[in-house]
């Protein structure tokens, strides 16, 4: 669950600026960010699947980074609702 890009996305929010700290991949490939900086407050972490992440520039471990991404509300399996990024774009490694 992600409380807070969720609080954004119920919010009507469909959009956000995100700043996290690349952490490596997870085993399936996915970017690991952590301590990410939303409007609303601090995701613990999040990660972007791989079509996300080959819009990012080359990465290394403990890059600070900024992106865009779209939010997307959906069901889990389970049922419960959770929300996802998307169409991340203009990501920047910050100095």
């Amino acid at each position: 669950m992600k409380p807070v890009l969720q609080r954004l996305a119920q919010s009507g929010i469909r959009s956000t600026v995100l700043r996290g700290t690349y952490a490596g991949r997870s085993p399936g490939g996915h970017a690991i960010f952590l301590d990410v900086e939303t409007a609303a407050g601090i995701e613990p972490h999040l990660w972007a699947n791989l079509r996300a992440l080959s819009r990012f520039p080359a990465l290394n471990m403990g890059d600070r980074v900024r992106f865009t991404a779209d939010l997307d509300l959906y069901l889990k399996r389970d049922g419960s609702e959770s929300v996802r990024i998307l169409n991340c774009r203009e990501a920047e490694v910050l100095p």
